[in-house]
Order: C-alpha cells, then structure tokens, then sequence
C-alpha cells in the first residue's frame, strides 16, 4: 500500500512458541505410546493365559472340595502287601474245592501207579 507516496506495510505478529510447544509434547507423547503398547498388550496376554490355566484349577479344586463334603477319599495304603495277600484268594479256592471233593487246580489227575491224590493237600 501506498499513502501519501510512501510505501507502508502492515503486519501481524503471532506468537507460535505455545503452539511449537505443544507439538513437541504431542510428538514425545506419541514416541513414549509407541514403547509402552507392545508391553500392554504383552500383559494383556498374559493375563489372558493365567485365566485359562487358574479357571480350570479352580474348578477342578471346587469339585474336589465339594466331592470331599459327600465322599471322603480312601486311605492310602503305603505299605507293600505281602505274597500271602496275593496267594490268599487262590487258597480259599483250593479249599472250597477240596471241601466239596473237587480239585481246583486244571493238571490231570496223578496216573494209580504214583499213589499220589489229585488234588494235594
């Protein structure tokens, strides 16, 4: 513009610092997102899994406690049984049959020559 044959200029003045300031923040706000996202979601992870392995557990204790209401458990035999627990069965047996005159056992009976009974005692 012109006035009065000399020129003249007419400005405004912004002052941009608080706005370059906020960008700056804004930038190292972004940044700092960009390291702690990958732990978030890290931890929401792990997160996820320790439900599906402590869900499982407590259901599984619920039940156990609840089965312990109604039914307690056995005793746990810790000693070793001896050969007689395990031959006792087949003893009663060859005593049933030799009681009712039969043999128990599946071997032919003993030729008359031996002398010898087919069931022995």
């Amino acid at each position: 513009m012109q006035s009065g044959g000399e020129p003249y200029f007419t400005g405004f003045v912004r002052d941009l610092t608080e706005h370059q300031q906020t960008q700056a923040r804004l930038q190292e706000l972004q940044s700092e997102l960009v390291h702690v996202s990958p732990l978030t979601a890290m931890g929401e992870m792990a997160s996820a899994l320790a439900h599906e392995i402590n869900q499982p557990l407590a259901a599984i204790s619920n039940y156990m406690k609840a089965r312990g209401d109604f039914a307690p458990a056995a005793p746990i035999r810790t000693r070793r049984r001896s050969r007689a627990h395990w031959t006792a069965p087949r003893n009663r047996s060859r005593a049933r049959a030799r009681s009712s005159g039969a043999c128990a056992t599946s071997f032919p009976a003993a030729s008359p020559k031996s002398g010898s009974k087919a069931c022995p005692s």
